[in-house]
């Protein structure tokens, strides 16, 4: 759920133990992040789009080099290997082509769900708090454009117009110095208006504002505020859209795999079921 929401994208694998392998040995969900998921291929298979190949990054080495897994359906096989990049970046494989089997038979499809907070289907997403991010990297930059401006509009500067030798040019500004200068010689205070600096107060007002209305509620000024539950309700509404869509996905993607792991191991897939609680706001009894 925090990966989906935060990241756009997870992975989960059905996997099953190659050997040592008993009656109970049952099979098991390998899971990889976003940044796991390095690239992947899709195509229709009778209708229905599918994926024909996935490389995910692992936590193996060999010989110092990362390892990085391929799911590849070739022919309608499901097939999986291993490899890694040399100094030049080209593929080495490691080991050999394993053809995963289940009752003595291949598999004809990658038993690999990507969830995103649009669905499974395997596809690019625009991770959800991409924009949110985007937005206060611009209210960083202004705000640090913002505190320049105003060190220089606070810091006037002295210029003098003369001709001055090196050992008479003052060291020293402020009440207790004194400068000699030579006859005809001009002095004032260089004093930058500052103009632009309420554009940019403005700018990251509006900037705050829209963080606030992008889901970053811990900056919000009304979120204290006395309202009835139903009122609260209505206005969360739309912020909980995403996280409702980001359940339903995960759940989703959970009871495929389930229902593939009953299959594998010769049990009813229609009873696999589950589901994740929906209730995103808490409703506080009133004391009567």
């Amino acid at each position: 759920m925090r990966e989906v929401t935060s990241m756009g994208k997870f992975g989960m694998l059905l996997d099953f133990p190659a050997t040592n392998t008993s009656s109970n040995t049952v099979p098991h969900i390998s899971t990889f992040n976003a940044e796991a998921i390095e690239d992947f291929d899709t195509a229709y298979v009778d209708g229905k789009k599918v994926l024909t190949r996935v490389h995910l990054s692992s936590d193996e080495t060999e010989d110092g080099a990362d390892v990085h897994y391929e799911l590849i359906l070739e022919a309608g096989v499901y097939q999986f290997r291993r490899f890694i990049r040399d100094d030049k970046g080209n593929r080495v494989d490691v080991g050999g082509n394993v053809i995963p089997e289940v009752n003595g038979k291949p598999l004809n499809s990658i038993p690999f769900v990507m969830v995103s907070h649009q669905g499974i289907r395997a596809e690019d997403v625009t991770p959800p708090f991409l924009a949110l991010c985007k937005t206060a990297i611009a209210y960083l930059a202004t705000s640090c454009d913002r505190r320049h401006s105003l060190h220089l509009t606070a810091s006037p500067t002295p210029w003098i117009a003369a001709s001055l030798a090196a050992d008479k040019v003052p060291q020293a500004i402020g009440s207790g110095a004194l400068w000699t200068l030579p006859e005809g010689a001009a002095v004032g205070m260089l004093e930058p208006q500052g103009l632009g600096l309420s554009s940019m107060k403005e700018e990251l007002h509006d900037l705050g504002e829209e963080m606030m209305s992008q889901g970053a509620r811990m900056l919000s000024t009304t979120v204290n505020r006395n309202e009835s539950i139903s009122t609260a309700t209505q206005r969360t509404r739309s912020e909980l859209s995403l996280l409702h869509g980001v359940v339903v996905s995960v759940e989703a993607g959970l009871n495929q795999l389930l229902r593939v792991a009953a299959d594998w191991v010769s049990a009813p897939a229609d009873e696999v079921s589950v589901s994740l609680s929906r209730d995103f706001i808490e409703t506080t009894m009133d004391p009567k």
